[in-house]
Parts: C-alpha cells; sequence; structure tokens
C-alpha cells in the first residue's frame, strides 16, 4: 500500500472517511514501498511558492480530511497520487493511480522476504482452494473479476476524468 510521510519520517494514511492515519495502517504494516527523493520534487505547487514539503502534505492531509473513502473512486492511492503531484514528483503533476501502480510494480521494494510471503501467500492458498473446488470455472471468474477491476481503473483515470478523485 501506497504512504506518504514528512520529513520526520511518520506515515500517513487516508484510512477512512474524513480520517488520515499517522503511523496506524489501515491494512496493515508495509510490505512495499518506494523511497520518495527530495530532488525530484521540481516544483511545489503552491500559490506562496516557498512551501516546504510538510507544508504540502499538511495541506493534502487537510484536504483528505474532508473526504468520503471509497475503494473504487477515492482511496488511499488517491491520497498519495494528490500529494505526488502538489510536490510535482518527478517533473509532472500527471499522476493517477494507474500511473502509481505501474511506477510501485516496477520500481517497488520489498520490506523482506516475509512481506513478500505474506502479500503474496493468501492469493495463492486462495487460488489452490479454488481451483481445487471450482476449478474453471473459478479461473474464468477470478480472471473476469481482475479485468474488470482492471477496466475500471484504466477507464475511470483516462476515460472518464473526475470519476477517480485525486
Amino acid at each position: 500500500m501506497p504512504l506518504v510521510g514528512p520529513e520526520d519520517g511518520v506515515i500517513l494514511d487516508f484510512a477512512g472517511p474524513n480520517f488520515i492515519s499517522v503511523d496506524n495502517f489501515a491494512f496493515g504494516a508495509v510490505t512495499r514501498y518506494i523511497q520518495l527523493n527530495r530532488d525530484e520534487c521540481y516544483k511545489l505547487l503552491e500559490p506562496e511558492g516557498e512551501a516546504t514539503w510538510d507544508d504540502v502534505l499538511k495541506k493534502g492531509t487537510r484536504e483528505f480530511q474532508d473526504r468520503n473513502y471509497n475503494l473504487f473512486t477515492c482511496n488511499c492511492h488517491s491520497f498519495v497520487v494528490n500529494n505526488l503531484n502538489r510536490l510535482f514528483y518527478s517533473g509532472h503533476d500527471k499522476w493517477n493511480v494507474v500511473s502509481l501502480a505501474a511506477v510501485l510494480f516496477i520500481r517497488g521494494r520489498w520490506v523482506s522476504t516475509a512481506s513478500m510471503v505474506k502479500t503474496f501467500l493468501p492469493f495463492v492458498v486462495l487460488l489452490i482452494i479454488g481451483t481445487l473446488l471450482g476449478g474453471t470455472t473459478f479461473l474464468i471468474g477470478l480472471l473476469a473479476f481482475a479485468s474488470v477491476m482492471t477496466g475500471w481503473f484504466l477507464v475511470g483515470t483516462y476515460c472518464i476524468k473526475g470519476l477517480i478523485e485525486l
């Protein structure tokens, strides 16, 4: 799960409706992460022009404290993307949940081997049990579900602007 933190090392998580959690994660401990590089924040998108990293994150946190959490349209990934755009991270403000997922998939680092096992073991167990009990029907259903979810985020991000909140 992607999370954003201020310079003091505290990690922030948009954990629910009108709630930003501080060092207490909604879905368990961090298993995979991307270390942000301060040098890749080319411009802070604040009208004051002299805002710090922490100022930008405080503004994003205040904004999300007034939002409702929704797994499909406004979630922790939206919170991270909003802050990356405010920081003008990697030289652009066009971050979205799909680009964040791609970067996390490509550049994300595992906390440990145990965290990798913790992430994939439940899926593998479900896959084995589902395949044994449901056979190809289960696999087709799982593939259909994964396709619908992927389609939702692709369409919501690139075709229907504003559906996925940032």
